[in-house]
């Protein structure tokens, strides 16, 4: 079942509408064995009716470790938030994700989650314009966690997604990754 999905995001060059979509296969069935899948950085590739739940599975602040810091641009051991949630569609674990930014850019961001405010809500909230400033798509195999959450065998295959969103002065503001279960979504995009 394919649904498209319209948003609007907030770019550099102001706002502009993005299309994707999200195959969304029923439950029990594998997910499209397309030959030439298109797969694309854009957030929020779910249909307008079909979002997921996310479920915030831990939230802290500590210190950057060195990949962090390295993608966010931070000395190390600056201290960032970090939140780890589950997206759930219709009772099944669709993905895992990590939300990481610096704790000094958006101190009140620990509280407003824990209150129950999603992330992405949040972060409008904050009033910090952010966008998408760079994807990487690589396929990987589930660890232990990452198996026990999305209900796959360890070592399957999972999709991960790291991204880094961006102020609209080029400053790192968030470093994110989410952790597809593999044989359940696959990500199409349409040309804009």
């Amino acid at each position: 079942m394919r649904r498209t999905a319209i948003w609007q995001t907030n770019g550099p060059k102001g706002p502009h509408d993005r299309r994707a979509s999200l195959d969304v296969p029923p439950v029990g069935c594998p997910a499209s064995n397309d030959p030439n899948p298109v797969a694309r950085d854009d957030r929020r590739a779910y249909s307008l009716d079909h979002v997921p739940d996310m479920h915030v599975l831990s939230v802290d602040t500590r210190p950057a470790c060195p990949e962090e810091a390295a993608v966010l641009r931070l000395p190390g051991q600056t201290p960032v938030h970090v939140i780890d949630g589950l997206h759930v569609m219709e009772g099944r674990p669709m993905a895992m994700c990590r939300s990481v930014c610096p704790a000094d850019l958006f101190p009140e961001l620990p509280v407003l989650v824990q209150e129950g405010l999603a992330p992405d809500a949040a972060w409008r909230q904050s009033g910090i314009d952010r966008f998408r400033g760079e994807t990487r798509m690589t396929a990987t195999l589930a660890s232990a966690l990452q198996a026990h959450h999305l209900g796959v065998e360890e070592g399957a295959p999972i999709l991960r997604s790291a991204f880094l969103h961006l102020d609209v002065g080029g400053l790192a503001v968030d470093y994110g990754q989410i952790w597809f279960a593999g044989d359940r979504a696959a990500l199409v995009a349409a040309p804009e």
